[in-house]
């Protein structure tokens, strides 16, 4: 009985993140959505709910090649999110990115 509920919110748990994702694909046509965290532990039950809903509700034409997967970096994500987001605003002057420049 419990791992039947557990599975009824792992399913909706992916519908949910499906639905929010496909208007992300909507709107800004990614070739990759990474999925990172704790969340990434549940599994291929969940992702394979996710991809289900984004093939669902998203434009076919932002589905096409469209990759969804879980980061194998589970722990330490949101602390090499936050260390990318700072090196690039520090190595940032008025839009125009640093380290990108030739010398």
């Amino acid at each position: 009985m419990r791992d039947s509920a557990a599975l009824q919110i792992i399913r909706r748990s992916g519908t949910l993140i499906g639905t929010v994702l496909a208007g992300v694909i909507n709107l800004y046509n990614p070739e990759l959505i990474v999925i990172g965290g704790g969340i990434s532990k549940i599994g291929n039950l969940l992702l394979a709910e996710i991809r289900r809903e984004v093939l669902k509700r998203a434009y076919s034409y932002t589905t096409m090649g469209l990759r969804i997967e879980f980061s194998p970096i589970v722990d330490d994500v949101g602390v090499i999110g936050a260390v990318h987001f700072v090196r690039d605003w520090v190595f940032t002057v008025d839009g125009v990115n640093i380290s990108e420049v030739d010398n």
